[in-house]
C-alpha cells in the first residue's frame, strides 16, 4: 500500500521537473537564437534581451505554481489512501492498540505512560493500590503509616 502511495506521489513530481526542464532548454534555445538574430541592431538587441528575461521569469514562476499544485496533489492523494484507524483529528497512524504499547494506557491521549499523570497507569497496579483522589501516586493507607484521616500529610499519631 506505501509503494502504491509513493509511485503516485512521485508520478506528479517526475512530471513537472520533466516540464520545467524542457521550458528552461527552450527558453535558453529562444534567447539565444534572439540574441543572435537582433544583435546588428543594439537597441533591439537590448529590448529583446529585456524581454527574454522576463519571459523565463514567467515561465519559471507558472513551473513553480504547476511544482505547488502538483504537491498538494500527491499530498492530497496520500491523505485519501492513508490508513488511520483512528478517530482524532491528527494524521498520523494510530493503528496499534494503546492497550498493548502504552501500558494499559486507556486516557486517550496516544502518548506513552507518564508516571505524573494520574490518568495513565492503573493505579491499581503500578501505584500501590492508591485509590485516594490526590495526584502523588502513592498508597496512602501504606506509605503514610494508614493514615487515614484524608489529608496527605504522614500519620499524625
Amino acid at each position: 500500500m506505501v509503494s502504491v502511495i509513493a509511485i503516485f506521489s512521485i508520478i506528479p513530481m517526475v512530471s513537472v521537473i520533466a516540464i520545467f526542464s524542457v521550458i528552461a532548454k527552450v527558453s535558453v534555445i529562444a534567447m539565444v537564437s534572439v540574441i543572435a538574430f537582433f544583435s546588428i541592431i543594439p537597441m533591439v538587441s537590448f529590448i529583446a534581451v529585456v524581454s527574454i528575461i522576463a519571459l523565463v521569469s514567467i515561465i519559471a514562476l507558472v513551473s513553480v505554481i504547476l511544482w505547488s499544485v502538483s504537491l498538494l496533489f500527491s499530498v492530497s492523494f496520500y491523505d485519501v489512501f492513508h490508513d488511520d484507524n483512528d478517530d482524532d483529528d491528527d494524521d498520523h497512524d494510530d493503528d496499534e492498540d494503546d492497550g498493548d504499547d502504552f501500558h494499559n494506557d486507556d486516557d486517550g491521549d496516544d502518548e506513552y505512560d507518564n508516571f505524573y499523570d494520574d490518568d495513565d497507569y492503573d493505579d491499581a497496579d503500578h501505584f500501590h493500590n492508591d485509590d485516594d483522589s490526590d495526584d502523588d501516586n502513592f498508597d496512602d493507607a501504606d506509605d503514610f503509616h494508614d493514615d487515614d484521616d484524608g489529608d496527605d500529610d504522614e500519620d499524625d499519631k
